[in-house]
């Protein structure tokens, strides 16, 4: 795909894929990526996240509509839940058994 990369200005989310392509760029092309900032990653990840959600629903066969769509999306709702209710989860941490103790 590094050939059928358009020269221009992008804003992506460097994927595997596009991490592959970028580091195939024919000689004389170049990349330049920044970090994300953290005030705005959750916009930018939503948004890509919401373009791949968008493909995966246009794959299903129109004689599986609605049903197999809904049934997607349930799946990844349940899964985000499953997700974000362990990051949630307060961390317990165990001091290890030869550490100092406190009298």
């Amino acid at each position: 795909m590094a050939g059928r990369l358009a020269d221009g200005l992008y804003e992506h989310v460097v994927t595997g894929a596009l991490a592959r392509d970028l580091g195939a760029l024919q000689e004389g092309r170049t990349a330049t990526t920044e970090q994300l900032e953290p005030a705005d990653s959750n916009v930018v990840l939503a948004r890509h996240l919401a373009a791949e959600v968008e493909r995966a629903l246009a794959m299903v066969p129109h004689a599986e509509r609605p049903l197999g769509q809904v049934t997607i999306v349930n799946r990844l709702l349940d899964e985000l839940r499953a997700i974000t209710a362990e990051t949630r989860k307060p961390k317990r941490h165990r001091a290890p058994e030869s550490s100092p103790r406190c009298r």
